[in-house]
């Protein structure tokens, strides 16, 4: 048993340096085992000689969601622009534990329509999804970028590529540049996009957990900004 802990432990990134999986419940297990419960914000037993049935429960479930996450593929279509991207909005780093969740956004313009992906460089945002299902990496999720105001500190920023409805059918809602000399319409979220987010969360949901962090939230703009009420449209919460 003691063993299958210390596999456990190893499999789930922490380090065994001296000992290694040796079946010997020693200074070292004990140290692995606080610095994973620590990551995950769990309370660490104070008995040092004791390891809780509760513990066992959270180390291997974590060992067994790493697994099925292992098999989680980054998006089909997925363009690393991440030595491109400009850094104005760049806070710095933070820890992968700040990290709770996904911010999504709509860019309520049609960056794809110029076919030039260096529009997207200086874009606020973690990443871009285009409608034929492209996405753009810009930043890595354990940097703090501008995107999204009260979200920024923990959450990473989803820009999809489109102008839509706040209220899916209700053109009243359809944010309207004044810059432009027209009113503008509502476009289309395409399948594509659809698969391409999901895909995309999917992964980074697998990438979180396997630097011990844990990605707990979807939440979209508008829900810490009262001037972005359609942003994201809702079709974007019916579709993803």
């Amino acid at each position: 048993k003691v063993k299958e802990l210390q596999d456990a432990l190893l499999e789930v990134g922490e380090a065994l340096p001296r000992w290694g999986a040796d079946g010997d419940l020693g200074n070292e297990t004990f140290a692995a085992l606080n610095s994973l419960l620590c990551k995950h914000g769990r309370t660490v037993d104070p008995d040092p000689n004791v390891v809780s049935d509760s513990e066992l429960a959270f180390v291997y479930a974590l060992r067994d969601q790493l697994r099925v996450d292992h098999g989680v593929k980054p998006p089909a279509k997925l363009i690393d622009r991440r030595q491109l991207a400009k850094l104005d909005l760049d806070r710095g780093p933070r820890p992968i534990t700040d990290v709770k969740g996904a911010c999504l956004h709509q860019t309520a313009c049609y960056l794809s329509a110029s076919k030039d992906p260096a529009r997207c460089d200086g874009i606020g945002a973690h990443f871009v999804v285009y409608p034929d299902g492209t996405v753009y990496w810009l930043h890595d999720v354990t940097r703090r970028i501008v995107h999204g105001n009260e979200w920024n500190g923990q959450t990473y920023g989803i820009e999809i590529d489109g102008l839509f409805a706040g209220v899916e059918g209700d053109p009243a809602t359809v944010w309207d540049n004044p810059k432009t000399p027209y009113t503008e319409k509502a476009g289309s979220l395409t399948p594509e996009q659809v698969e391409a987010v999901k895909q995309l969360l999917r992964w980074q949901n697998a990438e979180i957990r396997r630097q011990g962090g844990d990605q707990q939230l979807i939440v979209a703009h508008r829900q810490a900004s009262g001037e972005r009420s359609n942003d994201p449209g809702s079709k974007v919460w019916k579709e993803i």
